[in-house]
C-alpha cells in the first residue's frame, strides 16, 4: 500500500478511502466475485476482504464496467443523461445499465454481461460455455485471431488500428464487420431497456469512427423506433483507459453516502 501512495506522491493523511474496479461481476450482497469466463479462478473470492488485509481505509468494490459507466455519467459522454447503457469492448466484453440515475447490479451482480448475448447459437465456442456470444466476435482476442493469419502472429490492436487508418482494406473490413455485429447487439439492448444513449468504451473504442459508423448502421437494422438523430444515440466514451479507475472513485463516494 505504501508503494502505491509513494508512486502517486500522496501522503497517507490525505487518503479518505479507495474504490476497486474488478474485471468480473461482483455480488452486491456478499461482495464476492461471481463466476466469470474472464477470471474463473476468482469465483467466490471476496475482494473487499482481500483488500482490507492490506489497506487500512474504507473501500468499495464493483465491476469495472459499472465503474466506467459511473465515470462517463459524471465526467464523460453520459453527462446530462439518467438512462444509459454502457458497453465495454475490451479483451472481454462487459457493460452496465443505469436507469433513472441508478446503477443496476441485478440479483447477483451479473447485470450488464452483454458479452454473452448470443448472436449465433452455432457460432464459435465461448469461454462461458455457450456458442456465438458477442465476445467471440467483438472481443479483442477474437479480432486479432481473425487478423493474424494475414498480418502475422504478433499483430497487436494498436497495429491493427494503425493499418486500418492507413486504408488497409482487410483491417477496415474486420472493424466494419465487428461494428455491424456490435450494433446488432445494441439494437436488442435498446429494444429491451429503452435508454437515452448507449456509450461504447474499452480499448476497442480507440477505433472511433472506424467502428462507430458501422455500429450505428447495425443498430438501425435492429432497434425499434430509435427516432431521428442516431448520432446522438450511440456515443464513444471520452475517458479512455481511466474510466474504470475514475468510476471506482465515484463508487466509493456513493457507497459512503449510502452508508451514512
Amino acid at each position: 500500500m505504501q508503494q502505491v501512495l509513494d508512486e502517486a506522491q500522496v501522503p497517507a493523511s490525505r487518503v479518505l478511502g479507495a474504490g476497486a474496479a474488478v474485471p468480473g461481476p461482483v455480488d452486491p450482497a456478499t461482495g464476492s466475485v461471481a463466476r466469470s469466463s474472464m477470471i474463473p479462478s476468482w469465483a467466490g473470492t471476496v475482494i473487499r476482504e482481500e483488500l482490507e488485509n492490506v489497506f487500512a481505509y474504507p473501500l468499495t468494490v464493483d465491476n469495472d464496467s459499472n465503474c466506467a459507466a459511473l465515470a462517463e455519467m459524471r465526467w464523460g459522454a453520459g453527462r446530462g443523461y439518467r438512462n444509459v447503457v454502457y458497453l465495454k469492448l475490451h479483451s472481454g466484453i462487459g457493460g452496465a445499465i443505469i436507469l433513472n440515475g441508478e446503477l443496476l447490479h441485478g440479483n447477483s451482480g451479473r447485470a450488464g454481461e452483454f458479452g454473452h448475448i448470443t448472436l449465433d447459437p452455432r457460432g464459435p465456442l465461448c469461454g462461458c460455455g455457450n456458442r456465438g456470444c458477442l465476445e467471440t466476435y467483438a472481443g479483442i482476442p477474437a479480432l486479432l485471431e481473425q487478423a493474424r493469419p494475414s498480418y502475422g502472429p504478433q499483430l497487436t490492436l494498436t497495429e491493427l488500428l494503425q493499418l486500418a487508418r492507413r486504408g488497409d482494406a482487410g483491417c477496415r473490413r474486420l472493424l466494419t464487420d465487428t461494428g455491424h455485429l456490435v450494433g446488432q447487439a445494441l439494437g436488442s439492448l435498446w429494444n429491451t431497456l429503452d435508454p437515452e444513449v448507449i456509450i461504447i468504451g474499452g480499448a476497442l473504442s480507440r477505433a472511433q469512427e472506424l467502428l462507430l459508423e458501422p455500429a450505428r448502421d447495425g443498430f438501425l437494422r435492429t432497434a425499434l423506433s430509435p427516432g431521428t438523430g442516431t448520432e446522438s444515440r450511440i456515443l464513444m466514451g471520452t475517458l479512455g483507459g481511466n474510466a474504470s479507475a475514475l468510476g471506482a472513485v465515484v463508487s466509493f463516494f456513493k457507497g459512503i453516502v449510502e452508508m451514512a
